[in-house]
């Protein structure tokens, strides 16, 4: 059951849960994102944030791809908002 708990982890986060072990509290993040304990929210920056730091540390092309398309299906968008 989904809570109303919704997140925007920073691109560290990102970045140790593709590098660290299966145990890792960053790993479980995801698990936790993936079994809907929480909404995962996202816009257009952060994605583009995340993509440039993920190439920066050399992950690979397709767990780039996996894991930005995981997002945008089970994430929630969020548009910037006009000031």
């Amino acid at each position: 059951m989904k809570t109303s708990f919704r997140t925007v982890p920073d691109t560290n986060v990102i970045i140790a849960a593709q590098n660290g072990g299966l145990t890792s509290p960053n790993r479980e993040y995801f698990t936790r994102w993936k079994n809907n304990e929480f909404a995962f929210l996202f816009s257009d920056d952060t994605m583009l944030e995340y993509v440039e730091k993920l190439n920066e540390r050399h992950i690979s092309r397709d767990l780039i791809i996996e894991l930005t398309a995981a997002i945008q299906e089970i994430g929630e968008y969020t548009a910037k908002k006009n000031a």
